[in-house]
């Protein structure tokens, strides 16, 4: 399969692209897929209510996975059944494809953080030395507030 979009049809602001199964059992089988372009189009072609819920089933399907993960990562130690678990504040902050890392995802970084720091010591840049290993050491703390080792 490749990575290039194949374009069936565009019509209003909507395009139908190929898209084809690259594993499994279904590997080789392909499917038509609406990709609206533009806000004005989506709403032009499903309507306002129907646009906005498409958003928020999107919004909830995401925050749910996201308060999921802190649970599954906090098991040993659960916070109060009658807590809110994602504050106002956070729900006002939320953005659309945004996604928090995990605390293995932030040790990876921090390793590599790490690495390219020794680097540039090695190759006597201490400025970004400095730099590499303040982030490095942000990481640590950023992993260690999430496995509630503050």
């Amino acid at each position: 399969m490749s990575n290039d979009i194949k374009v069936l049809s565009e019509k209003d602001g909507i395009q139908v692209q190929e898209i084809e199964f690259a594993k499994g059992e279904y590997a080789g089988y392909k499917f038509a897929l609406p990709v609206v372009m533009t806000l004005a189009a989506a709403v032009a072609a499903y309507g306002e209510e129907a646009v906005l819920n498409s958003f928020n089933a999107n919004a909830s399907t995401a925050i749910r996975a996201k308060v999921k993960s802190k649970l599954v990562e906090s098991k040993d130690n659960l916070p109060a059944k009658d807590n809110l678990l994602y504050s106002i504040e956070d729900a006002f902050s939320w953005k659309p494809g945004e996604r928090e890392m995990s605390v293995a995802a932030i040790l990876k970084l921090m390793k590599n953080t790490m690495k390219e720091a020794d680097e540039a010591k090695k190759a006597g840049n201490k400025e970004i030395y400095l730099d590499l290993k303040n982030r490095a050491q942000e990481l640590f703390m950023k992993a260690s507030e999430k496995m509630g080792l503050e």
